[in-house]
């Protein structure tokens, strides 16, 4: 960091020091990073614009190389042609999960463009079910390293900083951690360490661990940031340090960011991303929606019908990675569900999302039939009962069981008014059948429900 708090890249060259001369792997995300710096305040119709000549591209490499493609995509675009119409665009049917998992390596191409670089394997936790198996490329991971280095600069992180992620650890963590290895956490710079802690285990204990390493930056789950934030609430515990909660991986409900505010005085930047697509959106840094990185993906959110939701409207959540030619996404359904954005007043031209929802699993079905997502509020919730955690299940059409991890046991004044908390916040008064249990276990992706539906259709 230079004396007026500004990252400087780190040299790979001897001797060069000022300016730096980033090492070959870094150079096409610092080249990239440059761009989008300045694309972001483009028009939206700019931006809207740009990514149709970029999914030209992509479309007419899938027609040729990608067998699954051949048929789907055959006759939209002439030959040659520089952009998609919008008119074109909407007729392509969004691919869903299923038929990503049923076409395996019918969806992988053939060959490659020059300059590609390696392919290589990704595999989705499969918490929906299945699994999703790709390909990526080296290239498709510079965009994603760039988005996330332009996500520093707009919360305008220490680089200096140390961060602790508490997550659900990977067997490359695991192989790094084990060898001892120092570690940076942003690339091509000169960073403060970054420490892993796997997820599982006591609150207590990861708190007391964070009080011990003092991090600039937490890196967690929203739920794992609820829980640390009362517990530091409840016990006195401050983090000195810290500038920031970041969080990833799950909904993030609007009661989490005042508790870590409350508990540890300090703002959480949130990040919405898929395992198979990269970053979809990154927190504004002036505001709580999220901004589309629209420069490596397309996002829409579309209503049942296909078309798109206005600012306000909750719909399905399709996007396309724009430069993974190894296995096009070409309209695909995440699964998830979101609320459309307007425009922003920070001026940048990027699509804006409200809020991630969640997906169909996480919707509430009503007596009469609709599904909705429910606004649980855990700190509403922890006022009317002595709860740590409350997981809510829904196994049949007319009961909730609600799974829950609370100091003693309700007392019948305390599940009366539980009944009618949960009650208004799903949309009905379901019958309640509580389940005590000492712990309330994460999905093997490392991710945590506070609301699931069981039923079929």
């Amino acid at each position: 960091m230079t004396a007026s708090g500004e990252a400087v890249p780190e040299s790979a060259v001897t001797g060069m020091v000022w300016p730096a001369l980033p090492g070959p792997q870094h150079l096409n995300a610092f080249a990239v990073l440059f761009q989008i710096e300045q694309s972001q305040w483009w028009s939206a119709a700019e931006i809207r614009a740009s990514q149709l000549r970029q999914v030209a591209a992509l479309i007419a490499h899938a027609a040729a190389e990608v067998p699954f493609y051949r048929d789907r995509l055959a006759g939209l675009i002439a030959p040659g042609a520089d952009a998609v119409d919008e008119e074109v665009w909407s007729r392509i049917p969004v691919l869903a999960r299923a038929e990503v998992q049923e076409a395996g390596e019918r969806l992988n191409a053939r060959s490659l463009p020059a300059g590609h670089g390696a392919r290589n394997d990704v595999t989705t936790s499969g918490s929906t079910g299945r699994p999703v198996r790709i390909q990526s490329t080296e290239l498709a991971a510079h965009f994603r390293t760039a988005v996330r280095l332009r996500g520093n600069l707009w919360h305008r992180r220490d680089y200096d900083g140390k961060v602790c992620a508490i997550q659900r650890l990977s067997d490359a963590h695991r192989r790094l951690m084990d060898g001892g290895q120092r570690l940076g956490w942003a690339s091509g710079y000169a960073t403060g360490p970054i420490v892993y802690r796997d997820v599982a285990g006591p609150a207590d204990d990861h708190l007391a661990w964070l009080a011990a390493e003092e991090p600039d930056y937490l890196i967690t789950y929203p739920t794992t940031a609820r829980v640390f934030a009362q517990r530091a609430l409840e016990r006195g515990v401050r983090l000195q340090r810290l500038k920031e909660v970041d969080t990833m991986g799950e909904v993030l409900d609007t009661d989490v960011r005042d508790l870590v505010r409350r508990a540890f005085g300090v703002p959480v930047a949130d990040i919405y991303s898929a395992r198979e697509i990269g970053v979809l959106a990154i927190q504004c840094p002036e505001a709580e929606h999220y901004h589309v990185q629209a420069e490596a993906v397309l996002v829409e959110i579309v209503d049942d019908a296909g078309r798109a939701c206005p600012p306000g409207a909750v719909g399905r959540v399709v996007v396309t990675p724009l430069h993974n030619f190894a296995t096009p996404l070409i309209r695909y359904h995440v699964g998830d569900y979101a609320e459309a954005g307007a425009d922003c007043a920070c001026g940048r031209g990027l699509p804006a999302i409200r809020r991630v929802m969640g997906r169909t699993r996480n919707m509430v079905r009503l007596p009469n039939g609709v599904r909705a997502f429910p606004s649980l509020d855990g700190k509403a919730l922890a006022q009317v009962a002595p709860l740590r955690q409350i997981q809510l299940v829904q196994k049949s059409a007319s009961e909730i069981e609600a799974k829950l991890v609370a100091t003693r046991p309700l007392n019948a004044a305390e599940t009366v008014r539980l009944g009618a908390a949960v009650g208004r916040m799903l949309g009905h008064s379901f019958p309640l059948r509580l389940v005590y249990v000492e712990e309330i276990a994460r999905a093997p992706s490392g991710k945590y429900e506070d609301f699931r539906c069981e039923l079929e259709g």
